[in-house]
């Protein structure tokens, strides 16, 4: 009887029946392909998917954008175990080592003749051209290294679905 109600104990302290698998709650962004949607076809959902499998838990999402206040609004508040899509380095949570690195590309206009042949960013060239870039991204770091933000012109990541175009103008 001892047994039995220390079980029911421990399984109350954990937040769950004697018997439920554990839950792995996983904050990610419903919108941001090919990372994470909330139709889990992205492939951090299917990393958190396999994390939760080998973990032997069941698998929660929090949906939050990424964006200023992301992870103050989900870890601060316990809203998740796990951070998916977030850039290291940031200082506000513990890392783990990157699962993937990526580049950027400098897209040039075909008819600015005066954009041949630039190849780096740090080009004397593009200090006086206007660059187009996606706001709070690793590439706006990458330019304020450069020196080139003067003339840059942010646009929202995640704006409104409504909005999406902004980029293209």
């Amino acid at each position: 009887m001892a047994m039995a109600i220390l079980a029911a104990a421990v399984a109350l302290c954990l937040g769950g029946e004697a018997g439920a698998a554990p839950v792995l709650r996983v904050c990610a962004d419903p919108d941001n392909m090919p990372f994470s949607n909330d139709q889990k076809e992205g492939f951090e959902n299917k990393l958190a998917e396999l994390i939760a499998e080998r973990l032997g838990d069941e698998l929660e999402y929090s949906w939050f954008t990424e964006s200023t206040g992301y992870v103050p609004n989900t870890v601060g508040h316990d809203a998740c175990d796990l951070v998916m899509g977030y850039a290291q380095g940031t200082g506000l949570i513990e890392d783990t080592n990157p699962y993937y690195n990526t580049s950027y590309v400098l897209i040039t206009r075909e008819d600015d003749a005066s954009l041949k042949g630039v190849e780096t960013l740090s080009d004397p060239r593009l200090k006086q051209k206007r660059i187009g870039l996606f706001a709070r991204t690793p590439p706006a770091s990458i330019l304020a290294m450069h020196g080139l933000v003067s003339n840059a012109k942010p646009f929202e990541t995640h704006a409104a679905r409504a909005n999406r175009r902004q980029p293209r103008r």
